[in-house]
Parts: structure tokens; C-alpha cells; sequence
């Protein structure tokens, strides 16, 4: 199973998240989980794990037996200190390369990686009159980074077929959504039609089961200014005057994903001598 993997320096332990753990087939996961241990996040909050197992990964070409701590994460699987020390790994940042033993490798920034995509109907389907179908969709592109992501609808015909709004796992490419035809006839969505988006909603956190459920039940937590970074809450509050809910979101995560293009201070700027100007009665000419 391909994985994209998260390197994190800051990660004392490599890490794969539980649901990319439970998509291995039965017969290709580790025969042996070790006993869980508890993760501290940077933020100092504590999560509990499924345990620990050895794994055999292969990059390019080569393969290592690594073990992995199984645990809910933002990431499908993070690629940790110990496996990095252990390699004498050698990370360029400047140019996103990163060396393992003998071998060089090109990574991607994850502010570079895509957050939204479009989702299509994997094949013709029938909607029956006055009822609610559940599909199979397709994601255009490749979403195998993203473990958490909000449906939202793009589809607008007189509010006659509707396309629910949902949390979901797009890292697999393919997605359920649940389609209702309000109308008293039946309707056909043919293959390819792009029925919603998906963006990444890497702000949800776990409510405690209740006592009238043994599922889990999770919260998505409202966008603030203050999760932009914070030399750019100005410019996010300033901007989002005229825009609406879900345009908001969006700018939100442009500005999260393209931060590093914006200046934290004039000083930052710099300045240049490739090019000279004299000033003559008031004005500058170059």
C-alpha cells in the first residue's frame, strides 16, 4: 500500500494513523501489536494509541522494518526522529530533498500540496422520485495526503437534487455521498458529473461516547482569525467583510497554505542593488 508520509523532525516516533492501519488487507498487517503507549502532542494535550507495530517500508527501491505507533494523527503516517537518526537522514529544507543513507529523494511542502478538490460521480446513476441514494464518487486528483475533509455541494439545480454536506476520509480517492432527488421523477447523474468539493478540515476534535452510543462522535470547531498565522490576522479580517461563510473558510486556508509568501515585517523585505536610481528635481529615475 502506497502512503504519503509526513516527515517531522519534531516527532520523537514514527507514527500511522489508525485508519490507514485498518485499510492494510488483514493477511498484510504486522502479525504482532505491541503494547500501546500514550503520544504527547506539541500543543502538551495526551492521545491514547491502538499500540505499536513493525512494519517493512519501502522507499525508493529499498526496504527498512520500522516500527510505528498506531494513533490518530493529521497525517496518514508520519516519518519520525528515530527513523531519521537511525537512517542518518539528511534533510534539505531550501530545496525540499531529503538523503537516506545513500540516495536522494524529492520531497513536497505540504503548503504547496492541494486542500480542495473536486469529487465526480464514478458511473451513471438513477436517482429514484422523492428519495435519498447513497453513491460511490471519485476524487479528481490526488487527495492520499488528506485524512479529514468536509463535502461541500457545488452542484445548483433549483435545489431539486441535493448533495448532503459530510466529514470524510478522501485519502483513499474515493468517497459515499448521499444524493436526494426532491423531485417526483426520476433523474440521472451520468459518470464524470462534479457533484461537490472536498476541503480539509484539520480542525475537529473528539467528543466522549454517551451513554446512548458506542459510536464516536466528533465536532468540527468553528474557523477563527487566530488560526491564521498571526502576522496575516489583519489582512484575514480585513477580507472576509464582504465574503461569505464558506468563502471565508476558503481564505482561510489560502492564507494557512501560502503564509510563507507573505512578509512578517517590512525588515523582511530586504533590499536590493541590482538596480540604481538618481533623483532629479523630485523624482527618481532608474
Amino acid at each position: 500500500m502506497s502512503v504519503n508520509c509526513l516527515i517531522d523532525t519534531g516527532s520523537t516516533l514514527s507514527v500511522i494513523h489508525i485508519r490507514k492501519f485498518l485499510s492494510i488487507p488483514e493477511s498484510q498487517r504486522p502479525d504482532k501489536i505491541y503494547e500501546g503507549i500514550q503520544l504527547k502532542l506539541a500543543n502538551g494535550e495526551i492521545i491514547k494509541t491502538m499500540g505499536q507495530a513493525d512494519f517493512d517500508i519501502k522507499i525508493n527501491g529499498k526496504i527498512w522494518k520500522q516500527r510505528f505507533v498506531i494513533a490518530e494523527i493529521d497525517a496518514p503516517a508520519i516519518i519520525g526522529y528515530n527513523f531519521l537518526y537511525s537512517k542518518n537522514c539528511k534533510l534539505d529544507i531550501r530545496h525540499s530533498k531529503l538523503t537516506i543513507e545513500d540516495f536522494e529523494i524529492e520531497c513536497q511542502k505540504e503548503s504547496q500540496m492541494s486542500s480542495i478538490f473536486k469529487i465526480a460521480s464514478e458511473q451513471n446513476v438513477i436517482l429514484p422520485p422523492n428519495s435519498e441514494t447513497i453513491i460511490m464518487s471519485k476524487v479528481l486528483g490526488d487527495s492520499s495526503h488528506l485524512m479529514d475533509a468536509m463535502i461541500e455541494p457545488v452542484m445548483k439545480q433549483d435545489n431539486e437534487i441535493l448533495v448532503a454536506r459530510a466529514l470524510v476520509d478522501p485519502s483513499s480517492g474515493r468517497i459515499p455521498l448521499r444524493i436526494a432527488n426532491l423531485t417526483s421523477f426520476e433523474r440521472t447523474l451520468y459518470k464524470s458529473t462534479c457533484l461537490a468539493e472536498c476541503h480539509l478540515c484539520d480542525n475537529i476534535f473528539e467528543i466522549e461516547n454517551t451513554e446512548r452510543t458506542n459510536h464516536k462522535v466528533f465536532k468540527i470547531k468553528e474557523s477563527k482569525a487566530d488560526e491564521v498565522p498571526e502576522h496575516l490576522v489583519t489582512l484575514f479580517e480585513n477580507s472576509i467583510s464582504n465574503l461569505t461563510e464558506e468563502q471565508g473558510i476558503q481564505m482561510n486556508g489560502v492564507l494557512k497554505r501560502q503564509a510563507d509568501a507573505f512578509a512578517n515585517s517590512k525588515n523582511e523585505l530586504g533590499s536590493t542593488d541590482l538596480i540604481k536610481h538618481k533623483k532629479y528635481r523630485g523624482c527618481y529615475s532608474y
